[in-house]
C-alpha cells in the first residue's frame, strides 16, 4: 500500500493561504508536521486510489451491499456482523465507513450530531499546467463570502474545491460551470483557470456536513479512519 501510495501521491510541503486579493495571510510548513510524525501529508485522487486497491487486493475481496450492524472484538481478533446474518474474522477491522459510521456510533459508543450547513462545496478534479503553481504546494484562498482550495494529485493533475456564501446554497438549484466561473469572478486568478480546465462530468456538488469529533477513535482491534473519526463531509 505504500508504494501505491508514493506512486499516486504528491506530497505536501507547503500550504499557502491568500486572501480575495490574492495576499499573503499564512504558509503552513507541513512537510515539518510530516517529519514529526514520521508521516506524510498528501492529496490523492480517491477513485484512482480505490481502484488500485482493488487491484491490490482482489476484486473477489470486495463485497457489496452487504450492510454491517455490529463489531465485535475479542483478544485475538475482530468480527464484522452483517444484517444477514454472516460475519467475517480478521486481525483488525477498520472503520472507513463514513460520517455516519455504525463502528464509531455502535461499536466504540461515540454517536456524533451532525450539524448541516447553509452552503453546499463544489469540488473537482482537473488537468491544469504545471507552472500553475509548483509541485508539492497546496493553496488556499480566504475570499469574503467563499473560500478555495487546490493541490496537486498527480503531475499535471489537481483536486480542488469551493465553497461559502457566494457558491451555493443548499436551497438552490443545480450550479452550471459556467454559472460557477461567473461566482468566483473575484478571486484570484487561479480559482477561475482551475474551475475552466475542468470537464463538466469531473465537478460535483456535495452537502457540507460537520460535527465535534469523537474523543476515542480506536481499542486494541478496531480502529476509525476518515470520515468517520473527523466527521467533516
Amino acid at each position: 500500500i505504500g508504494q501505491i501510495l508514493h506512486e499516486l501521491d504528491i506530497q505536501i510541503d507547503e500550504s499557502h493561504i491568500v486572501d480575495q486579493k490574492n495576499h499573503p495571510i499564512l504558509t503552513l510548513p507541513i512537510h515539518q508536521a510530516s517529519e514529526s510524525i514520521h508521516a506524510p501529508s498528501m492529496d490523492v485522487d480517491r477513485r484512482q486510489l480505490q481502484e488500485e486497491l482493488i487491484e491490490l487486493l482482489g476484486a473477489e475481496n470486495y463485497h457489496f451491499n452487504r450492510e454491517v450492524v455490529a463489531v465485535e472484538e475479542t483478544e485475538n481478533d475482530a468480527s464484522l456482523v452483517f444484517a444477514d446474518g454472516s460475519r467475517v474474522t480478521g486481525d483488525l477491522a477498520l472503520g472507513c465507513d463514513g460520517i455516519h459510521s455504525i463502528i464509531r456510533d455502535k461499536f466504540l459508543q461515540q454517536p456524533v450530531k451532525l450539524e448541516h450547513g447553509d452552503y453546499d462545496c463544489i469540488e473537482g478534479i482537473a488537468t491544469i499546467d504545471p507552472a500553475q503553481f509548483p509541485s508539492g504546494h497546496h493553496i488556499q484562498v480566504w475570499g469574503l463570502k467563499a473560500r478555495f482550495g487546490v493541490g496537486w494529485v498527480g503531475d499535471d493533475r489537481v483536486r480542488w474545491f469551493v465553497g461559502g456564501q457566494d457558491i451555493a446554497h443548499t436551497s438552490e438549484p443545480p450550479v452550471s460551470k459556467a454559472e460557477l466561473l461567473k461566482r468566483v469572478a473575484k478571486l484570484p486568478e487561479i480559482v477561475a483557470a482551475t474551475i475552466e480546465a475542468t470537464e463538466e462530468d469531473q465537478i460535483v456538488r456535495v452537502q457540507h456536513r460537520h460535527g465535534f469529533p469523537p474523543k476515542l477513535w480506536h481499542t486494541k482491534r478496531v480502529c476509525l479512519l476518515g470520515d468517520s473519526s473527523h466527521t467533516l463531509s
